[in-house]
């Protein structure tokens, strides 16, 4: 049941006025639509898993997914504009992970980046 009707008007960039109705709905009529909207997602989810043959839990694996794709789809469409990743940046953060772990531990940062150095292959070894 609706209670309440505002009429009023908005304004357009281009300075055209067009006209906005705002509906207030009673309590009840929120929970019954409420309630609907719920029953209708249930149903939803039932075709959706009969038509992939899929039980409840492999559903909700699904929608796990598509939350992380929402998440990151941004960084997602901008790789396929610009085609460039931070593959070797992570490469490199690995291996000098892996170097300090394997180190455990250095006298001075000295020793640490003469390591790094001469694992990744940018040690000068010509003498002076």
């Amino acid at each position: 049941m609706v209670v309440k009707i505002y009429e009023g008007t908005n304004r357009k960039p281009d300075g055209r006025e067009y006209p906005v109705f705002t509906v207030v709905y009673s309590e009840h009529d929120k929970r019954q639509r409420k309630c609907l909207a719920l029953r209708e997602i249930e149903w939803e989810k039932e075709r959706f898993c009969e038509k992939w043959r899929m039980n409840e839990r492999e559903f909700y694996r699904v929608i796990l997914g598509a939350a992380t794709l929402k998440k990151h789809l941004l960084g997602l469409l901008e790789y396929f504009h610009h085609q460039i990743t931070n593959a070797v940046t992570e490469a490199f953060n690995a291996t000098i992970q892996s170097l300090k772990a394997t180190a455990r531990g250095f006298r001075n940062f000295d020793h640490y980046k003469i390591r790094i150095h001469f694992f990744l292959g940018r040690l000068n070894l010509h003498p002076l």
